[in-house]
């Protein structure tokens, strides 16, 4: 009887714990500045960049939950893909302002959906609001964006009227 029990507490305290994941959201866009020798391995994962293999920080500096608008344009570097310019919220702003200041001629790594996209070295501090990827996003993740952001300068009731559109194209 003691046996029963303790297998039936035992299953009935996995059941909450697998419930308690939540859904991936469909998009990942985050900035991560490149480590310093200084910083521990702890702390950083190892990717590869257009620049070779590089240790980047664990934690972005800049994510997705930041970005409040965008805007696409056709790559300049590669006419197959696209860029995007991001507007940051006040708190992403804030953050952008400050990693620009203290870590002058460093590298940040764009990176969506776990994938390094581009990089960008900081020449001087950022007091903007947006920041740019100038490469590696394709079609499928501008059409992504259509549906989580607005584009930069669309009013909400246009951003709605475009997301009910894109969502009954998805539904054909």
């Amino acid at each position: 009887m003691r046996v029963f029990l303790f297998v039936a507490l035992a299953l009935l305290s996995v059941i909450p714990a697998q419930a308690n994941g939540k859904k991936q959201p469909p998009l990942s866009i985050t900035f991560h500045l490149v480590s310093t020798n200084q910083e521990s391995k702890k702390l950083s994962i190892p990717v590869d960049t257009p620049q070779g293999r590089r240790f980047i920080q664990r934690s972005p500096f800049v994510s997705t939950a930041d970005i409040i608008a965008y805007h696409p344009f056709e790559s300049p570097h590669n006419p197959d893909m696209y860029g995007v310019t991001l507007q940051l919220s006040k708190l992403g702003s804030r953050r952008l302002r400050a990693v620009t200041g203290e870590n002058l001629g460093t590298w940040v790594v764009a990176s969506i959906n776990g994938n390094v996209v581009d990089m960008l070295k900081i020449d001087k501090q950022v007091d903007g609001r947006v920041i740019t990827i100038w490469r590696g996003i394709d079609a499928a993740t501008l059409g992504i964006c259509d549906s989580l952001v607005p584009r930069i300068g669309e009013s909400k009731e246009a951003w709605e009227k475009r997301r009910k559109i894109i969502e009954k194209r998805k539904k054909q």
